[in-house]
């Protein structure tokens, strides 16, 4: 019995030995849990996932390097080039000109007769110029300097062609005149063709109607030595050369237009005209274009006729315009049809593509040329008989603006001759000498049958007349 009991107490001992050792690892176990789940970081919970749609960005494209840049072209340096005698010009804007027209005016008018001629030239691309003749427009506010004056009128011309070939040195560059502006043009491109590329002269014969009275008073007044007092002779060109009351109006009460002319200014005119024969001889190679009113009653158109066979050209044409007066260009008296006629005989007339490359290749092309014009007479360069010059104080200023500048430059004419010009000083016996040889040459044309019944003959059937234009 008693080992009985030792030996449950000894199992009983072993029981709770075990469950307390197994309590123990329970309870061990258990506080390893706590304390790894506090030591655990607490989890948030996942945002929610935006519906919106997202825009992506491309990538950006890497920058390119910058390219090198060629120097830049140095702008054309403008060169003004000055016309230097009272001048008129009419312009295209805003483009260059197709072609250069440089218009003489008739006797008694001025550069200001051109105006609608001129507005109406540049409309249809060509730069239209017109000078005043010495003795004429702006020429008569110099005292002492307004008397009617060739060969410096020549002179101005021509530099004025000159001014206008070096500004524009690829187009080319016509002449225009009327009556004695014809005369002055003829004159012009016989003695330097090469700064014509075409004449058009309108009337340009000095063979008047009704000349004998205007010789009679002339011989009185040379006779009487009244050379330098003026006479009125305009009233009377102005009666002849037009019906036109408005014309007639506008001619007599424009202050630049002169009516009054010396004994002395009317022998060199006469004299200057009866040259143009043996002018029109000279010229052998400029294209011509010769207009003529049948209705003239002023100029004998016959005389225009006759002068124009004795252009020695084969590049020459008459053009006949049956209902016109003496005016054709001057005044507004220029029709459509003459106007689109000249306009088309200019671009049938223009020289070659290899003459205007040549004459282009000879200017400078870092520049750009502008003609300045000028409406009052030059004040400077008076050329004495010594051929010394003079400077007033408003042409020093005029060159010292130019000259400021500078992209600015003038071209002038060499010199300027106040002289009493060819046939000023005729005397009474060259008078009476020219009066004689007229008269011979006159007599000898009525023996031959050139005069009287040739104006009936129909002007289409002469050999040399290419064209006809009416008027109406």
């Amino acid at each position: 019995m008693e080992c009985g009991r030792i030996e449950m107490n000894f199992t009983s001992d072993f029981s709770w030995r075990k469950a307390a050792l197994l309590f123990c690892l329970s309870a061990v176990s258990a506080t390893a849990s706590q304390c790894s789940a506090v030591a655990a970081p607490v989890k948030s919970a996942a945002p929610a996932k935006s519906t919106k749609a997202r825009t992506v960005k491309a990538p950006a494209k890497p920058a390119k390097p910058p390219a090198a840049k060629s120097p830049a072209k140095p702008k054309p340096q403008v060169v003004r080039l000055r016309i230097e005698v009272p001048c008129r010009a009419w312009v295209p804007k805003g483009s260059q000109p197709h072609f250069v027209l440089l218009c003489v005016h008739g006797l008694g008018l001025n550069s200001a007769s051109y105006e609608n001629l001129g507005q109406r030239m540049s409309k249809t691309g060509i730069a239209t110029f017109a000078v005043d003749v010495r003795g004429f427009g702006t020429w008569m506010k110099l005292e002492g300097k307004h008397q009617l004056d060739f060969d410096s009128c020549i002179s101005d011309v021509v530099q004025a062609l000159k001014v206008l070939h070096t500004a524009y040195p690829d187009k080319p560059v016509f002449i225009l005149g009327e009556s004695m502006g014809g005369a002055i043009a003829l004159r012009v491109t016989a003695e330097h063709p090469e700064l014509v590329d075409g004449l058009i002269s309108c009337v340009p014969s000095g063979d008047r109607f009704h000349t004998t009275k205007d010789k009679l008073r002339v011989a009185l007044k040379v006779m009487t030595f009244q050379l330098n007092k003026e006479m009125d002779v305009g009233s009377k060109v102005i009666d002849e050369a037009t019906d036109n009351l408005t014309v007639r109006t506008k001619w007599k009460e424009d202050p630049f237009n002169r009516l009054k002319l010396t004994p002395k200014e009317l022998m060199q005119f006469q004299r200057f005209m009866n040259d143009n024969q043996e002018t029109a001889k000279k010229i052998d190679g400029t294209p011509v274009l010769f207009v003529a009113g049948m209705n003239d009653k002023l100029v004998k158109p016959q005389g225009t006729i006759d002068l124009f066979e004795q252009v020695a050209t084969d590049d020459k044409k008459l053009m006949t315009i049956q209902s016109a007066e003496h005016l054709i260009f001057e005044q507004s008296q220029c029709t459509s049809e003459v106007f689109n006629a000249v306009v088309e005989w200019m671009r049938t007339h223009r020289p070659d593509s290899a003459t205007l490359s040549l004459r282009a290749a000879s200017a400078n092309p870092d520049t750009t040329a502008e003609v300045v014009t000028r409406t009052e007479p030059p004040m400077s360069s008076v050329t004495t008989g010594s051929g010394s010059s003079s400077s007033s104080s408003s042409s020093s200023s005029s060159s010292s603006s130019s000259s400021s500048s500078s992209s600015s430059a003038r071209i002038s004419p060499a010199s300027y001759s106040y002289g009493s010009g060819a046939g000023a000083s005729i005397s009474n016996a060259s008078y009476a000498s020219v009066k004689k040889e007229k008269r011979s040459k006159k007599n000898a044309l009525k023996l031959s049958g050139q005069r009287g019944s040739s104006m009936t003959v129909e002007t289409t059937k002469r050999k040399s007349i290419f064209d006809e234009v009416h008027s109406h």
